[in-house]
């Protein structure tokens, strides 16, 4: 028998096995409505187990196989019963679609965290030089500030590619129901600055971020590390104080800003330094063509919650761009999962999809789409 010969055999089989399987779900739908009448769970985990073990029982060629065959079976028999009776939407999928030229022709005031030389200051003032910009003390300021409505906007940092993401700012985002409306790279070029010569440095003072972008450096020297709360501010007690043994990391400008000198540059762990910003709102607003999706969503704790979703997120072709993890503080050993898709909510069918699968989530909830 030869390929084509094989491939014909395969069609007549898998036309006989699509009679059986519909024939199949009209009985789980009539199983879906016993169940919703009389109030019983979808789920029903020794009975799943002992039907692939009697299916399986019996086999010695492709026994593995088999049992795979009918646990993705029985997956898309609770799948489709879990959809219909989950009468709850938890999805809101909801947004104003702008230009973001008539959007920002309305901002007047945007919020950044550090002081003149940071990088946050940097950045708002690449995006928004026609604008008043304002400086807050934290990250948690700059979230306050928009959710109080002193500002329009705030610009936060979320992610490094050495050090990875900037620990608890998408927690702040998500927990003072902020939109993310932009989202821009800034490369990040360190120096180390100081009062005095390189040969005198023993510690080094920047914000955690910076430090660990610049961990190899800082190692190979043997430098004793201090923690900021911003590699601008760092700069600036680095003038007051004039301490020789101190050296910060902070950008080159603030050689200019605040009289240091600079005593070395380009100290970064790697030389493509660059960190994502993204700029947040209180109104839920998608601006111009968006092309990433960022949600945030809770999970029932039971095993497989999360193979669950991603699989989903696989077998309909969303490509994730990135999934992180955080503690719940209301519950120990639960999370919030942070996870950016491609696509736009525009798309009709991506819009319906994510609203269709809610049922999945204790809670999710779209942060942006840009």
């Amino acid at each position: 028998m030869n390929l084509d010969e094989i491939r014909v055999n395969i069609d007549k089989v898998d036309s006989e096995l699509r009679e059986l399987f519909i024939k199949r779900m009209e009985l789980v739908h009539r199983v879906y409505e016993y169940k919703s009448e009389n109030n019983l769970p979808v789920k029903n985990n020794d009975r799943e187990a002992a039907i692939i073990e009697k299916r399986t029982a019996d086999l010695e060629k492709f026994r593995e196989e088999t049992g795979e065959f009918f646990k993705d079976l029985i997956d898309i028999s609770c799948k489709y019963q879990e959809q219909r009776l989950s009468k709850e939407k938890k999805l809101d999928s909801s947004f104003t679609f702008l230009k973001r030229e008539d959007f920002l022709r309305g901002v007047k005031k945007v919020a950044y965290q550090g002081i003149k030389g940071s990088y946050g200051s940097e950045m708002a003032m690449r995006l928004f030089n026609d604008k008043e910009l304002i400086s807050k003390k934290s990250f948690l300021e700059v979230c306050e500030s928009v959710k109080s409505g002193e500002v329009c906007l705030g610009v936060l940092p979320v992610e490094n590619l050495s050090a990875g993401s900037v620990s608890g700012v998408y927690d702040l985002i998500y927990e003072n129901g902020l939109t993310v409306v932009m989202e821009e790279e800034l490369e990040i070029r360190h120096c180390l600055l100081g009062t005095g010569a390189f040969s005198e440095v023993e510690r080094v003072k920047s914000h955690p971020q910076a430090l660990s972008q610049c961990s190899r450096f800082i190692k190979e020297h043997n430098f004793e590390t201090v923690e900021g709360v911003n590699t601008a501010v760092c700069a600036y007690e680095a003038s007051r104080y004039e301490d020789a043994t101190l050296g910060v990391i902070s950008s080159k400008i603030n050689s200019e800003y605040y009289n240091l000198r600079i005593l070395k540059e380009n100290i970064s762990d790697i030389e493509d330094n660059k960190t994502r910003f993204v700029v947040v709102s209180r109104e839920r607003v998608i601006l111009d063509e968006p092309r990433k999706i960022s949600l945030v969503f809770t999970l029932p704790h039971k095993t497989g919650s999360l193979a669950r979703v991603l699989g989903d997120f696989s077998a309909h072709s969303f490509n994730l761009t990135k999934i992180e993890s955080r503690p719940l503080k209301s519950n120990m050993w639960e999370y919030n999962f942070y996870v950016d898709i491609e696509g736009s909510l525009k798309d009709e069918k991506t819009k319906d999809h994510l609203e269709k699968i809610s049922y999945l989530f204790d809670e999710i909830k779209i942060l942006g789409n840009c």
